[in-house]
């Protein structure tokens, strides 16, 4: 708590020298019973988003500070840098060279390597904050970054050697049992029956990687885009990397008991890095207030990769197989500030072989990691905001997705009123769920996890 607060000091101290930063006072009621006894119904904190940023010549500066601070019995601290890195960039003032600029930039940044990976929220590009599985908030790669600008298309480059995984909502070990405080951590089961001996309780022997193993992991990323039209108005970009996947797989060894002792069963689990590869391809095109984007993409973990070796008898938490996406996202600009959207997502998920039904592992185990909210579905966004008869913004978004595969969907709507030019506060209504309990997916398992909440911020 004395950490956040000094952040929060230190970032009022800079305002006058940042982008603009907010913090919010939640509070966030949920309808139905929690799954668990440490699990509440009702939680109160306060998040601050700070961006403090610099030009000195070509030299730019920028930072992203993102924390949470639960002032309910949870006492749950969340903090994070998204971004945080320097640049360096060089125009050429010559007509005889078809560049116009040539940048560079170290540290975590987020780049937009895939429109649709981002609106989807799949995570494959770039980690996520998943504090609030619902309302992920991207955070950058880490490396050196090159970004090089012609008139006609433009290059941007990777090669990264420091890994930071998308963080998810925290998780505490008590008397070897793994527990949370969150609504979004359905855990692992801690009784089992063993011989038919009756429930026994699982004490779990949490086996803790060599750090370096985990940090110490190259990245390459290539992005090649190109305009179809003087007009800019018609592009396509190509995307290829080849990095761990943003959340670190957790195994458990379920087939191998340790040892049974005093009604007690005893059981690892760990976490590794695992890389895949991607590739993506998108297509997009903007006429009048009409814009469009169409998506391809495919990703998939290489044959032999030493992070499994030694791990054949142990089960994995994760989807592990071949992951291919096409979707389609279309924009309507009723006005400047205002839009509507309406996407379509079509995705297959498959084991090695592309022939097993990978969704078999989800229906056998009810504890599965879920990755993708949404896997098959459309979605429709609507924003719109004007100003007041005091001249003060109002605002409403919308977001709902739904998937007939699970017969599911979440919506997603929230209501600002500006008091002032800088302070305001807001009403949001979050609701999932689903009917099918075959696949055992995200909807399914947080259908319970409607909420209503109230935020009253500050801009700074």
């Amino acid at each position: 708590m004395k950490t956040f607060i000094t952040i929060f000091l230190l970032s009022l101290s800079f305002s006058a020298f940042t982008s603009p930063s907010h913090i919010e006072l939640q509070w966030d009621h949920f309808t139905s019973s929690s799954y668990g006894g440490a699990q509440l119904s009702n939680y109160k904190s306060l998040e601050i988003n700070y961006n403090f940023d610099r030009h000195w010549r070509n030299i730019y500066f920028n930072s992203h500070f993102a924390g949470q601070y639960f002032l309910d019995s949870s006492k749950m601290i969340y903090y994070s840098a998204p971004e945080m890195y320097f640049s360096y960039s060089y125009v050429f003032n010559t007509k005889y060279l078809d560049i116009k600029s040539i940048g560079v930039a170290i540290g975590r940044k987020i780049n937009s390597w895939s429109i649709s990976d981002e609106y989807w929220e799949f995570g494959l590009w770039n980690p996520l904050n998943r504090w609030d599985f619902l309302h992920p908030i991207s955070k950058g790669l880490i490396g050196t970054f090159v970004n090089i600008e012609s008139k006609n298309w433009s290059i941007d480059m990777l090669v990264g050697g420091l890994y930071l995984p998308s963080s998810y909502a925290k998780v505490e070990l008590k008397d070897n049992l793994i527990f949370s405080y969150s609504r979004w951590f359905l855990g692992v089961p801690n009784k089992v029956d063993v011989l038919g001996r009756g429930l026994l309780d699982i004490e779990y022997l949490i086996k803790i990687p060599f750090l370096l193993d985990i940090f110490s992991q190259q990245s390459y990323i290539l992005n090649f885009k190109t305009w179809l039209n003087e007009e800019r108005t018609f592009w396509t970009k190509w995307s290829y990397g080849y990095k761990p996947i943003n959340d670190l797989f957790i195994v458990t060894n379920t087939s191998r008991v340790l040892e049974i002792k005093d009604m007690q069963i005893s059981k690892e689990i760990t976490a590794i890095p695992v890389k895949h590869t991607i590739i993506s391809s998108e297509w997009g095109g903007k006429h009048k207030d009409i814009s469009a984007v169409l998506s391809m993409g495919h990703t998939f973990v290489q044959e032999g990769e030493e992070e499994l070796e030694g791990l054949e008898d142990w089960d994995f938490l994760h989807e592990r197989g071949h992951f291919t996406y096409f979707s389609l996202l279309t924009k309507y600009n009723i006005s400047s500030k205002n839009y509507l959207q309406l996407s379509f997502l079509k995705s297959f998920f498959s084991k090695k072989n592309d022939k097993e039904d990978a969704y078999q592992d989800i229906k056998k185990t009810p504890f599965f990691f879920n990755q993708y909210k949404i896997l098959n579905g459309i979605g429709f966004d609507l924003h719109v905001e004007y100003l007041g008869s005091n001249r003060l913004k109002r605002q409403l978004d919308v977001n709902y997705k739904y998937s007939p595969y699970n017969k599911g969907g979440l919506l997603f709507m929230k209501a600002t009123y500006y008091m002032s030019p800088k302070l305001y506060t807001s009403v949001t209504i979050n609701v999932l769920g689903a009917k099918s309990i075959e696949t055992k997916s995200f909807l399914y398992k947080f259908r319970a996890n409607d909420y209503f909440g109230w935020r009253l911020g500050y801009v700074f």
